[in-house]
């Protein structure tokens, strides 16, 4: 199954386009197809680049394998039988999908391999073929597309403890609609004149191409996105009208699809493309469904019909369309019937790959670990829908609505960005109540709206009481420009300080209105980059959010039902240079935004991640700026007398790199600072998360603290340090103030050190992990996992290895051992962002499931009970529920 899924992954991701267009165009209708005659140069030429683990004779037996076997249909008639690329699929989707209530689901031993293939060609390549099949075989025509947007497995078991109800503690409202489908759909719907939006997406490619061409010349990412919308109107127009008109293929469709050098492409296709748009505007009109979006009736795509059943009115009905038209092309080719069958089925392959070449671009596909790849999808993934009221309305709706309503979600907390004025700030959260409440999916042509909306069930409605707000900081690495007496004067990351200031001051105009709307904001979260931004730059705010009261005088007139403390989660130890730079980032979100019971931690996988494993990842080598290497040196020796670590041959190691690197940064650019020892640095450490400004001249100075707002209040932090007369000593706070306000020092911390990772730091970094463990399941700090997520970001491959298992065990197993070694923290599973990474929280338990109900030991056999992993995702999902922001949810 391994090599017929890297198979249909070469065949469907990694040929060019343009050569099976260049191949379809270049010989006579009545020859086979190039997907009837995959040639063993074809294949072999892209299975060596994406198969290196392979040598040639070994892909030559796959490819024979493939000819013989994969690609022929059993049950075809001898005298008609010829091999095809879409018998693949059939190879495949007999093995693992299964029908149940008219939606398609993955057998659940299954889950893991759909999910590997799935999440690189998309899912509705298997589940339409294999709908298809299955109503050629049952002589059934289908009427109902609008399941899922990701299915999810028939493990009836697992579906009733989700059943009893699951909360959502990690989910990015901006990143966890179908982005990628809504997109598609945007672009196949109005094709001409996206220039700018390809434009923002870059020349630069997320999936990096090694084999993509055609006669020597390659085509841009909207090209061949103009040929696909050509192709699949050109499709739909001979489903509703039978054989295609050969005059019509001839004037337009050619010229369009004909290989073309770059810069022609562009002017000639879009000659022609023109009418085809003309085309596609007047199918809207004739064939398409409306939908009603405020005042205007709106028709996204011409490919769902009008008469489309009740059933599909469900929330995914936008996805009906490209479904319909995906099923009905491949009922065709499976039916072998028709004349012109080998042009049609060119055309839907190329546009097939098509498809999936510009899937790369906005799904997380090219493999690359951290969350700076990350990022650069989750700032592309709107590009094509965020000009359109609807699509961005249908995002929203499609995100919150429809993922709880397809799974038992009890308690659901969207993020999003808070802005810098109070009253856009609520207009924000207005809007995106209304997207969500919009009964944006109903039937509006006719007199059948009112009709509908007066009689909708409760299936297709949304209980507020079930979903709320918290508000994400962003962080970023510090840009200020470098202006010489600029850097003398302001503290480091100071624009983003500002800015968090700003959107904090607005956050608390809300919570002090009067608008019932705050009462739907619970918590606050701090997101995105981490590598050269530290919580340190977010602690004044943490607090002052945290610790705010409504002013006493609006008592009589609030209520204080609406009114009620803002939790705080932080992303923290997701991404890091060293995990020992993660870790400290953890103890920095604790210390200085004042984390306690009832708050969380994003994703914090590095206090759970297999430390060795880790560093065998990163060839015990690591490359990692100066002033974090001292910040970490020194906080690795403050953990070992804190922590009581005995026998640790490493501190003579640490205490000897730590005073060449501080004279390095610190004491050639301040004598004053020289032969300073790590205990006076860590008190230094100790006071960032005070306001920098206190300390502008070397020592602290109160007159700089205008304590005339709670604001200026929480420019201390009262927790940190336990002792405050460290304010008070001047060696301490000088270097508390180089460290912010000399422009030398933060330079100098800048150059980058190549740091070799001995055993014997390895068993350093692990004793303190464990006890850092310990000191935060104390504090009953909930940790929100984010499995997938984890998965392709992080430095681990495999689900078995998340570092979940090594933070809570209990009932996975009862190895009096393996349970000592776990803290038993408080633990829950999420999705993060469910679009970017096309997962639903019910397929992120599944995935867990079956990745342990799979793992093995050395010897081969089985590590855990099945019984015992149902009782430990149970543990969990209950876990889940407690560890919600809002607390008086109703199942």
């Amino acid at each position: 199954m391994d090599n017929v899924r890297a198979s249909i992954d070469i065949i469907f991701r990694k040929i060019s386009p343009d050569s099976i267009l260049e191949h379809m165009l270049s010989v006579s209708l009545n020859n086979n197809s190039l997907s009837e005659d995959i040639s063993n140069i074809f294949f072999s030429k892209n299975a060596i680049t994406y198969l290196p683990y392979y040598s040639d004779d070994e892909i030559n037996n796959i490819y024979i394998k493939l000819l013989r076997e994969w690609l022929n249909d059993k049950n075809q008639n001898v005298l008609n039988k010829k091999i095809s690329i879409f018998n693949l699929l059939k190879t495949f989707f007999k093995e693992v999908l299964i029908e149940l209530e008219n939606e398609p689901y993955c057998k659940y031993k299954h889950f893991l391999r759909w999910r590997e293939i799935s999440h690189i060609v998309g899912e509705d390549i298997f589940t339409t073929s294999f709908l298809a099949h299955q109503d050629l075989m049952s002589n059934h025509n289908r009427t109902y597309f609008s399941w899922k947007p990701i299915i999810s497995s028939d493990n009836s078991r697992l579906k009733k403890i989700l059943q009893k109800g699951v909360a959502e503690n990690h989910f990015h409202l901006g990143g966890s609609g179908p982005h990628f489908d809504i997109s598609w759909i945007s672009l196949m719907n109005k094709i001409t004149f996206r220039y700018s939006e390809f434009k923002e997406l870059g020349s630069y490619k997320l999936q990096q191409e090694v084999i993509h061409q055609f006669s020597g010349q390659s085509s841009e990412l909207y090209a061949l996105v103009k040929k696909a919308a050509t192709i699949r109107f050109f499709l739909f127009n001979y489903l509703k009208n039978g054989d295609p008109t050969f005059s019509y293929l001839k004037e337009n469709l050619i010229n369009i699809l004909k290989p073309l050098s770059i810069e022609k492409n562009s002017i000639v296709t879009d000659l022609y493309l023109s009418e085809v748009q003309k085309e596609i505007d007047l199918f809207k009109f004739v064939f398409g469904r409306k939908f009603k979006s405020n005042n205007e009736v709106i028709t996204p795509d011409y490919a769902i019909p009008k008469n489309i059943t009740e059933e599909n009115f469900n929330g995914n009905v936008l996805l009906y369309g490209e479904r319909y038209f995906l099923y009905s092309i491949f009922k065709k080719i499976f039916q072998n019937k028709v004349k012109q069958l080998p042009l049609i089925k060119d055309m839907f392959y190329a546009y097939l790959v098509i498809k999936n070449k510009f899937a790369e671009e906005l799904v997380q596909l090219n493999g690359n670990i951290g969350f700076g790849n990350f990022k650069k999808y989750q700032d592309r993934k709107s590009i094509f829908t965020r000009t359109s009221p609807f699509f961005e309305k249908a995002i929203h709706n499609m995100a919150i609505k429809t993922s709880i309503l397809n799974q038992n979600i009890i308690s659901l907390e969207a993020r999003l960005i808070p802005t810098k004025k109070t009253d856009t700030l609520i207009k924000l959260l207005e809007t995106i109540d209304s997207n969500i409440s919009d009964n944006l999916f109903c039937k509006s042509n006719n007199n059948f709206i009112d009709l509908w909306l007066n009689n909708q069930s409760k299936d297709h409605m949304i209980n507020y009481d079930k979903f709320f707000y918290t508000l994400h900081f962003t962080k970023r690495k510090d840009n200020c420009k470098s202006y010489e007496l600029a850097e003398w004067l302001i503290p480091r990351s100071f624009l983003l300080r500002n800015d968090i200031k700003q959107r904090a001051l607005a956050v608390i105009g809300l919570q002090e209105s009067f608008y019932s709307l705050k009462k739907r904001v619970y918590g606050i979260d701090a997101a995105s980059e981490e590598i050269g931004c530290r919580p340190e730059v977010l602690s004044q705010a943490f607090r002052f959010l945290k610790n705010h009261k409504i002013t006493d005088k609006y008592d009589y007139i609030l209520d204080k039902r609406n009114n009620h403390k803002l939790y705080a989660t932080f992303h923290v130890g997701e991404d890091f240079l060293d995990i020992v730079d993660g870790l400290r980032a953890i103890d920095e979100a604790i210390k200085f935004c004042n984390l306690t019971v009832g708050d969380r931690l994003g994703h914090a996988t590095a206090i759970g991640i297999d430390v060795e494993e880790y560093y065998k990842f990163k060839k015990f080598k690591l490359l990692i700026p100066k002033q974090d290497l001292l910040d970490n040196i020194v906080w690795i020796l403050s953990k070992i007398r804190e922590f009581d670590i005995e026998d640790n041959s490493m501190v003579e190691v640490l205490q000897k790199l730590y005073n060449n690197l501080f004279y390095e940064i610190y004491g050639k650019h301040d004598r004053d600072l020289c032969n300073t020892p790590h205990t006076i640095y860590y008190d230094a450490w100790k006071l960032r998360g005070d306001d920098p400004y206190l300390y502008l001249d070397g020592y602290f100075n109160e007159r700089n603290r205008t304590a005339t707002t709670f604001w200026d209040r929480c420019s201390i932090n009262s927790r940190c340090p336990d002792n405050s007369s460290i304010r008070y000593n001047q060696e301490i706070t000088k270097i508390y103030s180089a460290y912010h306000f000399n422009r030398d020092i933060k330079e100098s911390g800048k150059q980058i050190f190549e740091f070799k990772v001995e055993f014997r730091y390895i068993d350093l970094v692990k004793k303190i992990q464990f006890n850092l463990q310990k000191q935060i399941g104390a504090l009953n700090i909930g940790i929100e996992t984010n499995p997938t997520s984890n998965y392709l970001i992080g430095t681990f491959n495999r689900y078995d290895k998340h570092p979940i298992l090594n933070l809570y065990n209990l009932g996975l197993t009862y190895d009096f051992e393996k349970l000592s070694k776990s803290n038993q923290m408080f633990v829950s599973i999420n999705t993060d962002d469910q679009g970017v990474f096309e997962t639903y929280l019910e397929n992120e338990y599944t995935l867990m499931a079956i990745a342990l109900e799979k793992a093995k030991d050395e010897n081969g056999k089985l590590l855990y009970n099945q019984a015992m992993i149902y009782d430990w995702l149970d543990r969990i999902r209950q876990m889940g529920i407690e560890m919600s922001f809002k607390n008086d949810w109703e199942n």
